[in-house]
């Protein structure tokens, strides 16, 4: 029995039954393509936490990212017997989630402005730099991006995508692209300035 495309918010510490921490990956994916309502609930508490954090990486708020990863989730119900057990199952569902982020973020319709030219970015910043702060402070900044540039940025710096992906991808030009990571550039660094 497939989940419903409403599915229930539940919380990754909340409700399985000691039966889903026993489950292997390949096991899991045997019931799931069977249909299994607890290994569906066993998947759910296993990759939550796994997935919040990529959904995270594309939207501002959890609401938003549990949207995401609910509709991944039932992407990943309703398409699991096109996985193969080819490939880690673990990466077959992220990019199942980050395609959905995507998706999320083309309907969000987010104001892109096309630039031919990318604009000339001041100080750079290094790895140095960066290891002065928490991951959790980083990830706050990026937050605090407006949508389209973060969109951009985590595609570019952290999910690795070249500027003609992302322009393909979102449907934008590369020269948008690349404006949209250099003005993340400059508003992370005086973020991170005043977290100093």
């Amino acid at each position: 029995m497939l989940l419903s495309h409403k599915l229930e918010r539940i919380h990754p510490l909340g409700v399985l039954s000691a039966h889903s921490n026993s489950l292997s990956n390949q096991s899991l994916v045997e019931l799931l393509k069977k249909g299994d309502a607890a290994s569906q609930r066993a998947f759910y508490k296993e990759y939550f936490g796994k997935m919040l954090g990529i959904a995270l990486r594309y939207t501002s708020n959890k609401d938003d990212a549990y949207d995401i990863i609910n509709t991944a989730f039932y992407k990943v119900f309703k398409s699991i017997c096109n996985y193969k057990n080819q490939g880690s199952f673990d990466g077959w569902v992220a990019v199942i989630v980050k395609r959905t982020a995507l998706d999320h973020c083309r309907k969000a319709k987010f104001q892109y402005t096309d630039i031919d030219e990318t604009p000339q970015v001041g100080a750079k910043v290094t790895n140095d730099a960066l290891g002065q702060f928490a991951v959790e402070d980083i990830y706050a900044c990026i937050q605090k991006l407006p949508d389209a540039s973060r969109t951009v940025f985590n595609m570019f710096a952290i999910e690795g995508y070249r500027h003609d992906e992302i322009a393909h991808e979102l449907g934008i030009s590369t020269g948008t692209s690349k404006w949209h990571v250099a003005n993340a550039r400059k508003i992370l660094q005086k973020l991170l300035i005043q977290l100093k």
